[in-house]
């Protein structure tokens, strides 16, 4: 299995309160219900990374309309654009493992940063994520950005870098699909394992 590193300030600082039925047994390595957001998201991203498809990184950046609507959306930001992405891959017939996180320019600009198993072609799927989130009528050319490179570690923690700025504004910040969410909780249970029986006294 393809590990994954987690620099230590990160599961300080990402540590989530505990729930009263949950209780870490390292201090150091917290059980996945105690992790916050940014190392779910590198567990997640190292999910895909040992998957049978490529994982690619993405960039798609909001219209007006869309960071609007979902601004004003009931159940929240992340959730309304979950859902529109998640209503067209179901038209498209396409089970898509992907995470996001909304990112934020120095200018205020509220974006999509993520990552998908690559099981359609880039084309179809820059396509489905206009379907959802709106298509720029100046320089769409420039709205999407998929599959530059492979996908890592490093993508996750940048991507998550500015969450505490962004989460101030729309609140939660991540998102990732269900069945992902089991394989990126299953591929940190395996690390954390690992790492445990590494500590343990000969």
């Amino acid at each position: 299995m393809r590990s994954f590193r987690v620099p230590a300030h990160l599961l300080d600082e990402e540590t989530s309160v505990a729930p009263s039925s949950v209780t870490a047994s390292n201090d150091n390595i917290p059980v996945w219900a105690l992790t916050g957001d940014v190392v779910k998201a590198v567990a997640a991203t190292a999910a895909l990374q040992i998957a049978e498809k490529p994982a690619y990184p993405f960039v798609f950046n909001l219209t007006h309309e869309a960071e609007a609507k979902a601004l004003s959306h009931p159940r929240g930001f992340v959730d309304s654009l979950k859902r529109s992405f998640d209503k067209q891959l179901a038209r498209a017939g396409v089970r898509l493992p992907y995470w996001f996180a909304i990112d934020i320019t120095p200018e205020g600009r509220l974006h999509i940063q993520g990552a998908y198993s690559a099981i359609i072609e880039s084309q179809a799927l820059k396509e489905i994520m206009r379907s959802a989130w709106g298509k720029w009528k100046i320089n769409p050319q420039r709205q999407v950005k998929l599959a530059w490179r492979f996908c890592d570690d490093g993508w996750a923690t940048y991507s998550m870098r500015k969450h505490r700025r962004v989460s101030k504004i729309i609140g939660q910040t991540f998102t990732m699909t269900r069945p992902l969410q089991q394989d990126a909780q299953w591929t940190y249970e395996e690390v954390r394992r690992i790492m445990r029986w590494q500590e343990l006294p000969n």
